[in-house]
């Protein structure tokens, strides 16, 4: 069944964005869908989709033109001819587990495989320290699967990448968000390798998050994997942040 909602909204960007995200959230909704590219002079992706992405309490997958071009598209489990899923988060790994949590309860079926992709700057680390970092990965993620309350979580065939990356390049903080290239993240360009490259049908990649610093850290990451991502990617919110629109 389709529900044609007659929304009031103001005519901008912002105000359609929040008025999306408001309805998403009334309904009980799970997952807000959006195209990632749109019309503009500023951004290489859709004003809409850039504030739901940066906003929305709901998780928010944008789905990019070689995805909506298809001539039947697929349903969100469907997407892609693989079945794979990448997760991904930078020097993060509490969000690196809401992504690999969300993607088992969410986005995987029996025997699914995953990629869990966790990138870490390399500049201020020892081989030793990435090679304990590394196996520390691995621990950490056979024991989210092995403590999983998802039944099939134990079927899935799981990977596990340390990509050794910065998340945005030295001179990425130095321009204003207008001008943010999205393509001043190493780490992005690596995770967007590896999704294409592996034909995943979903990427889950944790947000950057909303204090200043890991804005200006991360927020190339995200912007990267948002231009150049060719699968469905959804942007996972932090726990933390959600509420602060009054939802």
């Amino acid at each position: 069944m389709l529900d044609i909602l007659p929304l009031k909204l103001h005519k901008s960007a912002g105000g359609i964005a929040e008025t999306i995200v408001h309805a998403a959230v009334d309904m009980g909704a799970d997952l807000v869908v959006l195209c990632s590219h749109g019309p503009g002079a500023r951004t290489d992706f859709g004003s809409v989709a850039r504030w739901c992405e940066e906003n929305s309490p709901i998780p928010t997958m944008l789905l990019p033109p070689s995805v909506l071009t298809q001539s039947n598209p697929p349903t969100v489990i469907q997407m892609g001819a693989s079945n794979s899923v990448l997760v991904a988060a930078a020097d993060d790994l509490s969000g690196l587990k809401r992504c690999f949590d969300y993607a088992v309860t969410d986005h995987t079926r029996p025997g699914d495989g995953m990629y869990v992709v966790h990138a870490v700057d390399d500049k201020a680390r020892s081989e030793d320290e990435l090679m304990q970092l590394r196996k520390d990965l691995v621990a950490d993620v056979l024991k989210w699967q092995a403590e999983s309350p998802c039944k099939h979580a134990a079927t899935l065939n799981v990977a596990v990448q340390l990509v050794q990356a910065a998340a945005a390049s030295d001179s990425s903080s130095s321009s204003s968000d207008d001008e943010l290239s999205p393509d001043l993240s190493p780490a992005g360009a690596d995770v967007v390798e590896m999704a294409t490259r592996m034909n995943v049908r979903t990427v889950i990649l944790a947000h950057h998050g909303r204090n200043m610093m890991r804005e200006m850290l991360y927020k190339p990451l995200t912007l990267h994997c948002i231009n150049h991502c060719q699968s469905p990617l959804i942007v996972l919110q932090e726990e933390k942040t959600r509420g602060t629109l009054g939802y």
